[in-house]
């Protein structure tokens, strides 16, 4: 006998009795079901199943090392993992639990337990009998995820599994079997009665002993498969009390006997669930104050929608009344979830509500929400309103009002953490890094380990061509991780889109690639002008003389230059206003007769750019949308338009209700064109353009105007109103400056002038002729 041989042998002798405890021994041994049926591993492929494959995740190995092929797949892993432990039972003698948990957990572990041996019988190369395939061939059509809940789908799934006669007896005999399978025979002989005829009689018989046999050995598959799932989806103190009923159940039936053909009692899966009916539940007393811890500790992140808000407590709610199991009153829900959830609606949300919700609601859906504030609400038209408004509420941060409930609330329940803002994302990505102290703590042979990997990183790299440029790339990821995480709370991205991914943190509000066009400079026209450079003077006596005869100038200078500057401005401001349109003194824009051909022209202009149309077809699909939109664009540039309708405001104008449909979408439509390029391609077609007769501003030619053009002082004020009053500004800002200069201007200047003393005369010689 060979090494493989006897490995052979070793491994076939773990599922023999006799070579595990012989006989005679006084040893029962305990033969628990926790590894796949004999006859299920001949047939089809048993990782395959959903039960299998659920059972699997739960031990699955989240890879670690990068050279592993599943690494780039980790977080999927884990996410099916982390999925998969949830469904754990973990009631026993010492610790019960409630009964819906128990519920809860057998709703949904019946369905993969019927449906595991039809998939590997129906689906293996060995043949079935005709009366099996009959067996499991369903009751019922089943009806897919998107039409029932839960409980309904999972109900549905066991009747399109199998008939009803295994649907509700799966582990054992019921009671009217034999009456059933007396009218499935019939039915299979297409007959309405039993026959009296001996042929006929023996036939019939012989089908019901067909089908009691094979419901027998389905329910062999399933006990079996039952009771294998149920050991590695409870706790590790469950399992133990498993083997314990079953090892009990043999000591009792040890001497059991057969006598006239009866069969023996069989330890089945109604064995198990007998004990944790009687031995691991409770009432749901302790179920009910977890759900409403559950509810008490939900608070808002930031980002999160008011719409997600309120989906987020109502599952919580139904398993609320599930455990319960009744009705609860207006009062009670207000005191269960209803007022936590009012409490953490902003003062800007609860503005929006008030202002849009005769638009979106009938009248007798508006009593239903009208003292939501105060927690007694109908969920389902608050679900319809704030579905429609979506889009018009601000992105979520906690208000003054929000935390001062809040900051109540905590110290009610005497809450020792602190309110926690972050979203799901954030606390996972932050939670999970290890802190410097466990670093600390880690065993040396993981660090070691954790070293030979970053060693074998770096020799790897090293072997690559362009080494300069790895090094230089890995120097700018860590620097970017690094001012990543250096960024400030106050200037994080606010956006929601931004805070729903949780890459918020990796950016500031005003660096958000997907900013707007209407936000992408929100301080344009705000910041200061530019300070004015000038030419520096070098050292020497001759250029301290000239810069103290400068300094005279420029004090007389000053005093005169100011009462000039202040005439020119009363001036100014005395001027008649003209249209700027057409640059007429008998009208303003809003009355200019060529104001419609500007639009026109605008249209026109919006028509041909095909980037624009497409993305106006993308925002605006339906016709309603469509049709608000052209009113908008149509009204542009006009007064006195009705803010719903977006028509003319003429003598006893009303909104027509034919049009509602058509301005019911102008919230979407604001925010679509706000939100997106539309709005600055529509400003800009409907700028005006200049034409050949327009008239050009003078200006007044002299040194000031050389200046200027080099970009030495030249300010935006200026630049766009080159008047007498902006060059006196420039002329007194350039002579009141300092006699320091900076070297760069120095340098210019020295280009331009042959010797500084001629510079320094001629410009004395200038400040005489001006002062």
């Amino acid at each position: 006998m060979n090494d493989s041989e006897l490995g052979e042998l070793l491994k076939a002798a773990k599922n023999v009795p006799l070579l595990n405890s012989g006989i005679n021994t006084g040893i029962i041994v305990s033969t628990y079901p926790t590894k796949e049926h004999n006859d299920l591993l001949k047939t089809g492929k048993p990782g395959t199943t959903p039960l299998n494959t659920s059972l699997s995740f739960r031990t699955a190995r989240v890879p670690t090392d990068s050279k592993d092929p599943n690494y780039t797949q980790r977080h999927l892993i884990q996410t099916y993992k982390t999925n998969a432990l949830t469904m754990t039972f973990k009631g026993h003698r010492n610790a019960r639990v409630a009964k819906v948990e128990w519920e809860e957990f057998y709703l949904h572990l019946l369905p993969l337990v019927i449906e595991h041996p039809k998939l590997l019988m129906t689906g293996g190369k060995d043949k079935v009998t005709q009366t099996i395939n009959k067996i499991f061939k369903p009751s019922a059509q089943f009806i897919g995820d998107a039409s029932l809940n839960v409980e309904l789908q999972n109900t549905m799934k066991v009747k399109s599994l199998c008939l009803p006669i295994l649907a509700d007896n799966p582990f054992a005999k019921g009671l009217k079997e034999d009456d059933l399978i007396t009218e499935i025979a019939l039915e299979d002989e297409g007959i309405s009665d039993i026959p009296d005829e001996a042929d006929a009689l023996r036939k019939h018989e012989n089908v019901k002993v067909q089908y009691q046999k094979a419901l027998a050995y389905i329910r062999e598959l399933t006990n079996h498969t039952f009771l294998r799932a149920v050991y590695h989806m409870s706790s590790h103190q469950a399992q133990i009390d498993y083997k314990e009923v079953q090892q009990t159940f043999l000591i009792e039936h040890a001497n059991d006997k057969l006598e006239n053909g009866r069969e023996p009692d069989k330890f089945t899966a109604l064995n198990i669930i007998k004990h944790i009916l009687k031995e691991c539940l409770c009432e749901n007393d302790k179920s009910l104050v977890l759900i409403q811890n559950t509810f008490n500790e939900l608070i808002r992140h930031n980002g999160q929608s008011l719409l997600k808000w309120l989906q987020s407590m109502l599952p919580i709610q139904t398993r609320y009344l599930k455990a319960i199991g009744k009705d609860i009153s207006e009062d009670e829900q207000k005191r269960v979830w209803k007022l936590h959830f009012a409490r953490q609606i902003t003062i800007a949300e609860q503005t929006t509500i008030i202002t849009f919700r005769s638009i979106h609601l009938e009248i007798t859906e508006m009593r239903e929400i009208e003292d939501l504030m105060n927690g007694k609400f109908d969920e389902q038209v608050l679900q319809k309103l704030v579905t429609r408004l979506n889009n018009s509420f601000p992105t979520y941060a906690p208000d003054k009002g929000v935390m001062d409930y809040l900051n109540q609330h905590s110290s009610s329940l005497q809450w020792e953490k602190k309110l926690d803002f972050r979203t799901p994302r954030e606390k996972q990505s932050q939670d999970t890094r290890p802190s410097k102290h466990e670093k600390r703590k880690e065993r040396p042979e993981k660090r070691a380990e954790r070293s030979k990997e970053r060693t074998g990183r770096n020799r790897e790299r090293s072997k690559r061509p362009d080494r300069a440029s790895d090094r230089k790339r890995l120097k700018t990821s860590r620097s970017d991780t690094s001012s990543k995480a250096r960024i400030p709370e106050s200037e994080q991205c606010r956006r929601p889109t931004c805070r729903e991914r949780g890459n918020h943190l990796n950016h500031s509000h005003a660096k958000c690639r997907f900013a707007d066009a209407s936000t992408r400079h929100p301080n344009l026209g705000k910041a200061p002008a530019k300070k004015t450079k000038h030419a520096s003077s070098s050292s020497g006596g001759k250029n301290q003389t000239s810069s103290s005869s400068k300094s005279k100038n420029q004090t007389s200078f000053q005093r005169t230059a100011k009462p000039a500057a202040k005439a020119a401005s009363t001036a100014t401001s005395s001027e008649k206003r003209l249209c700027y349109i057409c640059s007429s003194e008998d009208h303003l824009a809003n009355a200019c007769p060529q104001k419609e051909q500007n639009k026109s022209r605008a249209r026109k202009t919006l028509t041909k750019d095909r980037n624009f149309m497409a993305l106006w077809d993308e925002k605006f699909q339906s016709t309603e949308e469509k049709q608000c939109a052209d009113r908008i664009l149509d009204a542009w540039d006009d007064s006195n338009v009705c803010p719903i309708c977006i028509q003319q405001m003429e003598t006893g104008h009303r909104c027509e209700e034919e049009d509602a449909p058509i301005y019911d979408q102008m919230a979407y439509v604001r925010q679509a064109i706000k939100r997106s390029l539309l709005l600055k391609q529509i400003k800009r077609a409907h700028e005006r353009q200049a034409s050949a007769v327009d008239k050009t501003a003078p200006i007044t030619m002299g040194e000031d105007f050389f200046n200027d053009s080099e970009g030495q002082h030249s300010s935006e004020e200026g630049s766009q109103n080159p008047s007498e009053e902006s060059n006196f500004d420039n002329k007194e800002e350039y002579y009141s400056t300092d006699s320091t200069h900076s070297s760069d201007a120095s340098g210019a200047e020295s280009d331009r002038s042959p010797s500084r003393e001629d510079e320094d005369d001629s410009d004395s010689h200038s400040d005489d002729s001006r002062s």
